[in-house]
C-alpha cells in the first residue's frame, strides 16, 4: 500500500480501504451545518424569548383569567421547558404560538367588556345608587329585635347602605371605577400585543428552522 502524507482523515479512510480490497465511501461531517444552522437561527430565537418574557410579565398580573393562564403555559413553554440553543426554542414555538394565539384572542375579548363598562360607568353608578336606596328603604320597613339573627353574606356595599351612605358608594365608584378599568385595560392590552409578537416570531422560528432543514418541525 501506498503511503499518503497530509491528507483528510475521509481520504486516508478511503486509502486504507482501496488497499484492503474494500471500497468505502467517505463520510460528510454534519457538525458544520448544525453550528451554522445555530447561529442562523438565534437572533430570530432571541427575539422569541424577549416576546415570551413580555408575555409572561404582564400574564402574571392577570393570572387567574383565561389569556393569562394560557399567556402562562405560552411564556414558560419558550422560556423554561425549550432544550437549550436556538435550535430547541425552535421546537417549542410549534405549541407555544398556538397558545399564544389562544391568549390574544381571549385578551381581545377582555378588551372589549372593559370598554363597554367604562363607556356605561355613569349609568352604572346610577344603578346602583338605586338598588341600594332601594334596599335601604326595604330594610327600614321591617321591624327589627335586638335577638334577631345576622343576616350572612352581607357585603362591603349594603353594610354601607345600611348606614344611608348610598350617594358615598355611587361617588365613590365614579371616582375609583375609571382607574382600576384603565389599568386593566393596560394589562389586558400588553398582554395581547406580546401575545401576538411572541406567536409571529414562534411561527417565523418554525418556517426558518424547516428552510435550514430541521428535522420533525
Amino acid at each position: 500500500a501506498r503511503t499518503v502524507m497530509d491528507e483528510s482523515p475521509a481520504a486516508k479512510l478511503l486509502t486504507v480501504g482501496v488497499a484492503a480490497g474494500v471500497i468505502v465511501a467517505p463520510q460528510n461531517d454534519s457538525s458544520d451545518g448544525l453550528r451554522q444552522m445555530y447561529l442562523n437561527l438565534a437572533p430570530l430565537a432571541t427575539k422569541v424569548k424577549v416576546a415570551a418574557a413580555a408575555l409572561l410579565f404582564f400574564s402574571m398580573f392577570h393570572f387567574a383569567t383565561l389569556e393569562g393562564v394560557i399567556g402562562i403555559m405560552a411564556a414558560v413553554g419558550i422560556l423554561c421547558v425549550a432544550a437549550p440553543g436556538s435550535l430547541g426554542t425552535a421546537y417549542a414555538a410549534r405549541c407555544a404560538r398556538v397558545s399564544a394565539k389562544f391568549a390574544a384572542t381571549f385578551s381581545i375579548a377582555s378588551l372589549i367588556c372593559i370598554g363597554i363598562v367604562y363607556f356605561n360607568l355613569t349609568d352604572l353608578s346610577q344603578h346602583v345608587h338605586q338598588l341600594c336606596h332601594a334596599y335601604v328603604a326595604s330594610r327600614s320597613d321591617r321591624a327589627y329585635h335586638d335577638d334577631e339573627p345576622t343576616i350572612l353574606g352581607v357585603t362591603s356595599a349594603l353594610r354601607l347602605a345600611q348606614v344611608n351612605s348610598c350617594s358615598a358608594l355611587a361617588k365613590t365608584m365614579e371616582r375609583l371605577l375609571p382607574s382600576v378599568l384603565v389599568l386593566g385595560a393596560c394589562i389586558e392590552s400588553g398582554i395581547f400585543f406580546s401575545a401576538v409578537a411572541t406567536a409571529v416570531l414562534a411561527g417565523r422560528l418554525v418556517r426558518l428552522a424547516r428552510k435550514q432543514g430541521a428535522n420533525a418541525i
